[in-house]
């Protein structure tokens, strides 16, 4: 059964938690809108950057075809419209399995609206 008074004993530590979780996301926030900001000072030097360093990057990263700030109306959607997505994953065999094959993840959904 809940206990009241414990709970109520940690509800300042849980309040003090979420402030400081507040304030880490606000300095990421801040940080992000920093860094879009000298992102859009000078792209082509980090369009640069990004050519001649790519390759030793672990990851791949998208290159940007506009300036980043680029916003474009969209046409409003139909009253009736279907939606239809697809995904995937795989999994490689493991040696050390009894059975060597893949495992394949094969998702879809259609949502009519």
């Amino acid at each position: 059964m809940l206990d009241l008074t414990k709970l109520a004993g940690q509800m300042p530590a849980i309040s003090q938690h979420l402030h400081q979780e507040a304030q880490v996301s606000r300095q990421r926030l801040d940080r992000a809108r920093s860094l879009f900001a000298t992102l859009q000072e000078n792209q082509a030097h980090w369009l640069a950057q990004q050519e001649e360093w790519g390759d030793r990057l672990l990851f791949a990263t998208a290159t940007p075809t506009e300036p980043p700030d680029t916003a474009k109306l969209i046409p409003v959607p139909p009253a009736k419209h279907t939606v239809f997505a697809t995904d995937g994953s795989q999994i490689a065999p493991s040696h050390h399995e009894i059975a060597y094959c893949y495992l394949v993840n094969i998702g879809r959904v259609m949502l009519h609206y």
